[in-house]
C-alpha cells in the first residue's frame, strides 16, 4: 500500500466515524494534495487517537507486505583507487559512476552506483571505462573486469595499476584501511587523512 492510499483510507475511516465532534482542530493539509485537497474535519480527542491507529496500521501492515524477505541484490557505492601516475578525467562500471581520480590517489566509494548481488558468484564481470586524456586529447578506454570474490556487502572499488590493469573488489572498508584487500598506492598525498 502507498502512502497515499494509506492516506486516502485515513480520511475515508475519519469520514466513517463522523468526523465532526468537538476537539482541536486538524488538517492534512501537507497531504491535501494526495487525498485530492480534502482535510479532515473537526476531530475529537478519541477520535484523533484511532485515526492515528488506522494509519500506522496500514502503513506498517504496507511495509510488512513489502518487506521482510532480504532482496538478492542491492545497490552498491562506486570507489577509485588510482594506482597510476595519470590522471583519470572520468570513470565508469557498467555506466554507473563517472568520478575521477588524481594520480596514486584512493578515493572513498562515493559515487551513484552499481547493482551487486548479496552473495558472490563465479563469473561476475563489469565493463569498466575510463577517460586518460593525453594532453587535450581524450583517450578513453574499456575492459570487461571480474569482480573478485568477496564474503560480506560492501561498495565497489575499482582499482588502477599500470599497463591498464584494473582489479574490482567489493569491501565495507575504506582505502587506507590496513583491512581494505588492496592497500593505497604508497604515494597517495591525501593518505594522510585516513
Amino acid at each position: 500500500m502507498t502512502t497515499k492510499q494509506a492516506i486516502a483510507a485515513a480520511a475515508r475511516a475519519t469520514d466513517w466515524m463522523g468526523g465532526s465532534a468537538v476537539g482541536a482542530d486538524v488538517t492534512l493539509r501537507s497531504f491535501g494534495a494526495w487525498i485530492g485537497g480534502r482535510t479532515v474535519r473537526r476531530v475529537g480527542a478519541g477520535q484523533a487517537g484511532l485515526l492515528g491507529a488506522i494509519v500506522g496500521t496500514v502503513l506498517l501492515a504496507g511495509c510488512a507486505a513489502s518487506g521482510g524477505e532480504q532482496a538478492e541484490t542491492y545497490g552498491a557505492q562506486i570507489g577509485i583507487v588510482n594506482h597510476t601516475s595519470s590522471y583519470i578525467y572520468s570513470a565508469s562500471v557498467d555506466g554507473g559512476g563517472g568520478g575521477t581520480s588524481f594520480p596514486f590517489h584512493a578515493g572513498i566509494a562515493n559515487i551513484c552506483c552499481v547493482t551487486l548481488p548479496r552473495i558472490w558468484r563465479p563469473g561476475l564481470e563489469f565493463v569498466v571505462r575510463w577517460d586518460v586524456p593525453e594532453g587535450s586529447k581524450h583517450n578513453v578506454r574499456e575492459k570487461v573486469v571480474t569482480v573478485e570474490r568477496y564474503d560480506e556487502t560492501g561498495s565497489l572499488y575499482v582499482h588502477f595499476f599500470e599497463d591498464n590493469e584494473i582489479r574490482i573488489v567489493v569491501t565495507e572498508w575504506y582505502p587506507g584501511s590496513r583491512n581494505h584487500p588492496i592497500q593505497v598506492p604508497p604515494q597517495d598525498p591525501y593518505k594522510w587523512i585516513r
